[in-house]
């Protein structure tokens, strides 16, 4: 066997262990989100007051003896986030010299230049003293630079770089579909983000008590921070309705859409979970475990949701074609050997 179909089996334009590594900056970039909501949570975001130094020193040799309290919730996501940019510089470079397709090189660029635009936000909301327009805006930014990194990763796959490759004809209606729901969260999640960053009033608890809201079916909306709370407890059930709608219509569709069912079905638990912690968390005021874990579970549900969405764009049997093609090959190269 040559070298290049080693490295890139199956007509995937580049090699497989670039893959491999984009699918651990998506992980490391979904663990980067989640420490980022411990800082909110723990309200750690000023625990250490200066930006790019840490209390005067170099970031990197900040003695490990220092991050206590707060300082470790907030140091400890610097340090993260200096990991993920590092390795986005890697996947950038790797990417442009690896990998044949012009918009994948773009593609890796644009990944390094958000991930340095995140930094710089980052900072931003240290030196401002945590301003909601730059706190909204870095969380924002975190989910959609998590999509770049999942479109890498599923774009360097063997099996479905091959199938873009042979394929022409997506499923524009589920596709659709998908974008749609992806979009419903989105907003979902800008909303609580809002919600979260607002120091200046405690906008999660605005509203208090569940199902009723401040003891009334619908509150009295005497300030906009109890009018966003309200939105976004009751958009979460549109979300909701739009997931379950999605599973709806792939479920009754398993023939033709069988590679979006077990994704589909997980979207289903993860919005019923996000329901949950979001009752679990007004009902605990916000309690540290329950905020971070809905915000973390949040994330994920987004990261799926985007997933299926890249998925819906090519239809099963385009993928079992595939499927059949590496088996044909694996079989002739296993022969060829013995």
């Amino acid at each position: 066997m040559s070298e290049n179909s080693q490295s890139a089996p199956s007509g995937n334009p580049c090699p497989r262990s670039l893959h491999w590594f984009a699918k651990v900056l998506v992980v490391l970039t979904f663990l980067l989100i989640t420490v980022g909501g411990l800082v909110t949570s723990n309200d750690a975001g000023l625990s250490v007051p200066d930006w790019p130094t840490t209390y005067g020193q170099n970031m990197f040799t900040f003695p490990l003896s220092g991050m206590v309290g707060g300082i470790l919730y907030e140091h400890g996501h610097r340090l993260l986030a200096s990991g993920v940019g590092f390795l986005t510089i890697i996947l950038a470079v790797w990417v442009s010299l690896s990998d044949r397709r012009r918009w994948m090189k773009v593609l890796g660029w644009i990944c390094l230049a958000a991930v340095i635009l995140q930094g710089v936000l980052g900072g931003l909301t240290v030196r401002y003293f945590l301003p909601p327009e730059i706190s909204v805006s870095h969380a924002s930014l975190a989910l959609i630079f998590f999509c770049m990194t999942i479109t890498v990763a599923f774009a360097t796959s063997t099996r479905w770089s091959a199938v873009a490759a042979r394929w022409k004809e997506p499923k524009p209606a589920v596709f659709r579909f998908a974008v749609g729901v992806v979009i419903l969260i989105f907003l979902q999640i800008l909303m609580g983000a809002y919600m979260r960053h607002t120091y200046d009033r405690e906008v999660g608890l605005a509203v208090v008590g569940f199902p009723f809201s401040n003891g009334q079916l619908i509150p009295e909306f005497t300030d906009s921070v109890v009018l966003v709370h309200f939105i976004h407890r009751w958009f979460a059930f549109i979300v909701a309705g739009a997931i379950v709608a999605f599973g709806f219509y792939v479920l009754t569709r398993a023939k033709d859409l069988m590679h979006l069912v077990f994704p589909s079905i997980v979207l289903l638990m993860l919005i019923l979970t996000q329901i949950m912690l979001g009752i679990l968390t007004v009902l605990t005021e916000r309690m540290t475990l329950m905020t971070t874990l809905h915000q973390a579970n949040g994330a994920l549900l987004f990261g799926i949701a985007y997933m299926i969405a890249l998925r819906s764009l090519f239809p099963s049997e385009a993928i079992a074609e595939e499927k059949q093609t590496v088996k044909e090959g694996r079989s002739n190269e296993y022969a060829l050997q013995v």
